[in-house]
């Protein structure tokens, strides 16, 4: 080996190599051990109205471990994302001694059940919120699928200024659609077929022209394949149910 010059050059480079990487590790750990590079400021932005800002002060001072280089940016983004209300979180450092953090909030657009809020994205959360929400009830893993029938049964129904206060998926895929009014609707089930919304676009085409008291309906029921009865409240004109077939008005 000692006769052979290209060996040793290449046996000189790796001692050189792992004792500059040697010196680098102990330098860097020193670095990260110097209180002159302790992180002096936090940045919290963002748009909320349903985080409470105790707690983001709470977790900043409880999650920040270490000086500028040591702090673990993974742990600090994830202790954020554990608050309810917060969608995502981005952290980054800014140079010499500050980081700074970028929170979003969900939009809730339906509530799921009693205990969860439904995202505008379809994500399932937990919080309060004041206000008059549409509920959703189905089975388990439905939200997403209920949330794309609630937005595209508004769209049918709002100009007609019928609007939603419930949507029931049933075990067996029935669906029942609650309106502010009062009255429910029967749809069927067989919601993701276009046969349903056909259903309720009829309804709806009808609803302008029937000559009834609307107040009074009770329900309606879709499920017939050319027209829907109509079940009235006691007390109105006109009792019972009537049906209507397609052409009618």
């Amino acid at each position: 080996m000692w006769d052979r010059p290209s060996w040793l050059n290449q046996i000189s480079a790796i001692l050189i190599i792992l004792s500059l990487l040697t010196y680098l590790t102990a330098a860097w750990s020193w670095v990260k051990h110097q209180p002159s590079f302790s992180i002096s400021q936090v940045f919290i932005q963002g748009y909320w109205h349903h985080i409470d800002l105790q707690q983001l002060k709470e977790i900043a001072a409880n999650s920040v471990y270490g000086n500028f280089f040591a702090v673990n940016l993974d742990h600090l983004r994830c202790s954020f994302e554990l608050i309810p209300w917060v969608s995502h979180v981005t952290v980054k450092r800014m140079w010499p001694w500050k980081i700074f953090i970028v929170l979003s909030e969900y939009i809730p657009d339906a509530r799921w059940g009693k205990d969860y809020l439904l995202s505008r994205d379809g994500v399932l959360f937990s919080g309060t919120v004041e206000g008059d929400l549409p509920v959703l009830v189905g089975p388990e893993g439905t939200h997403q699928e209920m949330l794309k029938a609630y937005n595209q049964l508004e769209e049918i129904l709002e100009p007609v200024d019928l609007y939603i206060s419930k949507i029931y998926l049933s075990p067996t895929y029935s669906w029942d659609v609650f309106l502010k009014n009062g009255t429910v609707l029967h749809v069927g089930s067989d919601f993701k077929q276009d046969p349903a919304i056909v259903r309720v676009k009829r309804f709806v085409e009808s609803y302008k022209v029937i000559k009834v008291d609307k107040n009074k309906i009770k329900s309606v029921d879709l499920r017939y394949p050319n027209g829907f009865a109509v079940h009235f409240n006691k007390g109105s004109e006109i009792t019972g149910r009537i049906l209507l077939k397609r052409g009618y008005g």
